[in-house]
């Protein structure tokens, strides 16, 4: 199973990576410079926290530790597709502002500052890429090359699930494979839903 989540790991990255360079592509001038400063927000957050874990004053360690706990869950945000990020920086700062835990440990760090300064720019990203209408299929074409191998690696790390189930029964397995289960079939109905869209005439 190992094995198989390997594969599938470093193909949906080739994947993302082959989704974001088509983007990337696609990206005007002034979006290009609105990604580079949201990203350099996004590294200076990770950077502070990791610099204040090194610090042996238990109230700057104790507020870094909290941050950090929160940041681990978007390791590796800035290399998503420009889209993805957008959408996963919106809910990182809607779960940030939420958490008064959050908002007083980045208080003592000087943090908030940075996401002050990134929700400015991730919204004002966000704004210039929804108002763009005719650029989108080229940019997905150009990862579309890496998705039959994703989705093979994908079947292939659910059969090795099955497989080691069936001889091997174990509960977190299982419960891990019932939630690809539900993630796959949200995928398929989110696919036919958008196929049923681009056959719709407009209006």
């Amino acid at each position: 199973v190992l094995a198989t989540f390997d594969h599938l790991f470093a193909t949906n990255a080739a994947l993302g990576k082959g989704i974001r360079q088509g983007q990337k592509m696609g990206l005007s001038d002034d979006l290009k410079f609105l990604d580079v400063d949201r990203d350099a927000d996004i590294k200076l957050g990770f950077g502070m926290v990791r610099s204040y874990m090194k610090r042996s004053d238990p109230v700057l360690k104790a507020a870094a530790t909290t941050l950090q706990l929160f940041y681990a869950n978007y390791k590796g945000l800035s290399e998503f597709p420009y889209d993805v990020e957008s959408r996963l920086t919106t809910e990182m700062l809607a779960k940030y502002k939420a958490s008064d835990e959050l908002k007083a440990a980045a208080q003592v760090l000087g943090v908030d500052k940075v996401m002050d300064s990134l929700a400015l720019k991730n919204n004002a990203f966000v704004e210039k890429y929804e108002s763009r209408t005719t650029e989108y299929a080229g940019r997905v074409a150009s990862g579309s090359t890496q998705k039959p191998a994703a989705n093979a690696a994908f079947v292939h790390f659910c059969s090795s699930i099955e497989i080691t189930l069936s001889f091997s029964p174990d509960a977190t397995l299982e419960a891990l494979f019932n939630k690809i289960d539900e993630l796959r079939k949200s995928y398929h109905q989110l696919e036919a839903k958008t196929k049923t869209a681009e056959t719709e005439p407009v209006a």
